[in-house]
């Protein structure tokens, strides 16, 4: 791994404002213009990326998820010149020989620098297809342009889009909203003393900048949108149109690359209606709100475009998106009876996975029943792994898990109710399982200042007595309800639960500032 010094110098967040003289635009704008507490408010920012920076660097991640498809295709573009999206084989080939000899990070690591020499052959170029869409391949091809190919890379980039929507939101926030910064970074801050980073197999399937953890890029775009939709503004500058505009074109990004992130949508259509619900009967006003509505999705539209048009092949074939039916079908093995009846002589794969539908490798089980799909008797072996994840598969998946819940409406019944509820509490359980003892000094001194910080915001805002802050805290427990289902249509654990914790982290933030300010509204009453 890079040294301190190579995270802070060749490629380091200190490089991020000449790199990206725009970011270094609305830092000047923001820091212009904004109080004492906005340049906290960023230094919350600074000190969760900080953090995240000490704990990637002691505990590496094997990337499990990307290191078959978007690694081997960022070092390609990044290295030999491939097009965005596609992997050169030769270089796939060195990843591949991986799952022969062990998937670590070490391994993982070796197998990156070994390829960033660029020094292999130069073979075809294949489309990646982990089934994860179009987002992650295009994003860590970015990252590896525009830093090098190197792991650290990933987690570089992510971290400087999350800076950007920091400083979009803090240039157009400066009241009592201010404070969803610190505490968004405080939860964040205090995940990285939990199973997320020094569970290893967890770390693994979700490290920072990882598709997974992506969704936590989201979350301050979603409320700025929120607060921007459902509150009608008192200017219309030009500081505001950008910021917003900003955090549209990072929230499609953000569901790009992790599908499952749609649900922050819901948010900002609740903020929308709230809106438009209080301001129908006032036709300039309404006017004004759709043609702000209009605009933003008309960013949202563009940006979309422009990030599909650089990954064509994504759309010609179908993977725009994650593959959502494939993992409710998988999560089916949840259940302790499952392969449920005769279905592993319904769907008989053995051919070509001789363990069949089993419990043990639950992703197999989608590509058994697209094996065992009589329309693909006909076809070739290199016909049936191209449509692997396209429409057509996810069309199988769908129908095949409801043709199985119709079949075994109990076993139906049991998983929904029982079983993947119990997953989502040891999820939960495990998030909050705080291992100090295994952080390192400087990790643990960041975590307690950030707390310190928020703490001041707490105070803060109480002796303020800000009446709308109650209610603008209502979007966490909103957007905590708009998590679960896809915890439901798939399934949950650590690694793919992360918005759950993070968001009951944030309510526990939410709670002890309602208790702050309780308190001072007590003693107030008793001064007088």
């Amino acid at each position: 791994m890079e040294g301190v010094t190579g995270l802070m110098g060749r490629a380091g967040l200190f490089k991020f404002m000449w790199k990206f003289p725009s970011a270094a635009r609305m830092t000047q704008i923001a820091l212009g213009k904004a109080t004492p507490w906005s340049g906290l408010a960023f230094a919350a920012f600074l000190l969760y990326a900080a953090a995240a920076l000490v704990a990637t660097h002691g505990h590496p991640s094997a990337w499990m998820l990307e290191y078959g498809g978007s690694l081997p295709a960022a070092i390609s573009h990044a290295a030999y010149g491939a097009p965005l999206g596609q992997y050169d084989t030769n270089v796939y080939a060195v990843f591949f020989d991986l799952n022969r000899t062990g998937v670590t990070a070490q391994s993982v690591e070796r197998a990156v620098e070994e390829v960033a020499r660029g020094t292999l052959s130069h073979g075809t170029t294949v489309i990646a297809n982990e089934g994860i869409g179009a987002g992650q391949p295009l994003f860590m091809g970015f990252a590896a342009a525009l830093f090098g190919p190197h792991l650290s890379s990933f987690t570089y980039l992510f971290l400087l889009l999350m800076a950007v929507s920091t400083i979009a939101f803090t240039a157009r926030f400066s009241d009592d909203r201010l404070f969803m910064v610190p505490l968004t970074f405080a939860a964040l801050s205090v995940m990285l003393l939990t199973p997320m980073i020094f569970d290893q197999v967890t770390l693994d399937e979700m490290p920072i900048g990882g598709n997974r953890y992506f969704g936590m890029l989201g979350v301050l775009p979603a409320l700025h949108l929120f607060f921007d939709l459902r509150e009608e503004p008192q200017d219309l500058s030009q500081k505001r149109a950008v910021a917003t505009g900003a955090q549209v074109v990072l929230l499609v990004l953000v569901i790009l690359v992790r599908s499952g992130s749609a649900y922050l949508l819901g948010l900002i259509a609740l903020g929308a209606l709230g809106r438009l619900r209080a301001i129908w009967s006032d036709r300039p006003r309404r006017s004004r709100f759709l043609r702000e509505a209009r605009r933003l999705l008309l960013i949202g539209v563009a940006s979309l475009t422009i990030m599909v048009a650089l990954v064509p092949d994504y759309l010609r074939y179908g993977r725009v998106f994650g593959h959502v039916w494939h993992r409710a079908f998988v999560s089916l093995a949840l259940h302790p009876d499952w392969p449920f009846g005769n279905l592993r002589e319904v769907y008989d794969c053995t051919k070509v996975i001789p363990q069949g539908l089993n419990r043990r490798n639950a992703d197999d089980n989608g590509m058994c029943v697209w094996w065992a799909y009589p329309p693909n008797r006909a076809r070739s072996p290199g016909e049936l792994v191209e449509k692997v994840y396209g429409p057509e598969y996810q069309n199988l998946m769908r129908s095949t898990l409801l043709e199985v819940i119709r079949s075994y409406p109990r076993q139906a019944l049991e998983l929904y109710t029982y079983y993947k509820p119990l997953a989502l509490w040891q999820t939960v359980r495990r998030g909050f399982e705080i291992e100090w003892r295994d952080a390192s000094g400087p990790l643990l001194w960041l975590v307690a200042v950030q707390i310190l910080l928020f703490l001041g915001f707490t105070v803060h805002d109480a002796r303020a007595r800000r009446s709308e802050t109650a209610w603008r805290l209502g979007a966490i427990p909103i957007l905590f309800v708009l998590s679960l289902p896809s915890q439901f249509l798939a399934w949950s654990s650590l690694h793919t639960g992360v918005e759950v914790v993070f968001y009951l982290y944030c309510l526990i933030g939410a709670a002890l500032a309602f208790a702050v300010r309780a308190l001072g509204r007590i003693k107030a009453r008793k001064a007088i």
